[in-house]
């Protein structure tokens, strides 16, 4: 191959992972929010690509070692996203994320009618593991009220689901699950951020609506701000 034609060839090879890198951003940007996986492919070996010359010292080797690199993480990825959506379609129903307050100050799941409540048919209701750790929390709080009550809870809502969290059937046209993601878990300091995120996971992966259902208003008001349809907690269903 002649010099000319050697540097045709990488920057043809160049440009064309260039192209690649944005189009793939493009196409992960519609399945996720996390900046870390948008940000994966712009690597210290992605920007030395971009500076590459017809006379850089081997560059072909550099873009290939790249894209060996790049093909295992997003097989990697696709692994997980398949994994997260599975997890998503797991159980029929509409999506109903309930928080910690309608939990902790609302009758047990199993006595409240969830279709009435929701408006749907069939509900799936979702406990996002954020939840359960935060009732775990208050069962040493400085309330002795809050800790009955989340003592008392905890073991109920773990007869209520299948192994691992799965959904089992709670009362007629109702499911009960708590939602662990595969993989990797993002965990923000703020609780309700958290269980937000989950009900956006949730609408993303599945590609159906999801509800979030409190008697919290800030949660509500959040909920709200973000696009995510509230359901209020009848008072009727109140434990006090």
């Amino acid at each position: 191959m002649t010099p000319a034609a050697q540097a045709d060839y990488m920057t043809r090879r160049r440009d064309n992972y260039l192209a690649w890198v944005e189009a793939t951003e493009g196409q992960l940007s519609n399945s996720t929010d996390d900046t870390d996986i948008l940000a994966m492919l712009e690597t210290t070996a992605y920007w030395e690509i971009r500076q590459l010359i017809p006379t850089s010292p081997r560059p072909i080797p550099l873009i290939d070692s790249e894209i060996r690199w790049q093909t295992g993480n997003l097989e990697r990825l696709r692994d997980d996203l398949s994994r997260r959506r599975d997890r998503a379609l797991a159980a029929p129903g509409h999506i109903t994320v309930v928080d910690t307050n309608a939990l902790l100050h609302y009758q047990l799941p199993d006595s409240i009618d969830w279709p009435a409540v929701v408006g749907e048919a069939t509900v799936r209701l979702v406990l996002p593991l954020r939840v359960i750790e935060e009732l775990d929390a208050k069962k040493y709080t400085e309330s002795e009220k809050v800790r009955r009550k989340a003592r008392e809870l905890l073991p109920k809502l773990r007869s209520f689901v299948g192994d691992s969290g799965s959904p089992e059937a709670v009362r007629d046209s109702t499911t009960i699950e708590v939602y662990i993601e595969p993989g990797p878990r993002s965990r923000p300091s703020d609780a309700d951020t958290e269980i937000l995120e989950t009900a956006h996971e949730l609408h993303r992966l599945s590609g159906k609506a999801v509800t979030i259902a409190t008697a919290d208003t800030g949660m509500a008001l959040r909920g709200e701000s973000e696009g995510l349809p509230i359901v209020p907690m009848p008072d009727e269903y109140r434990r006090d």
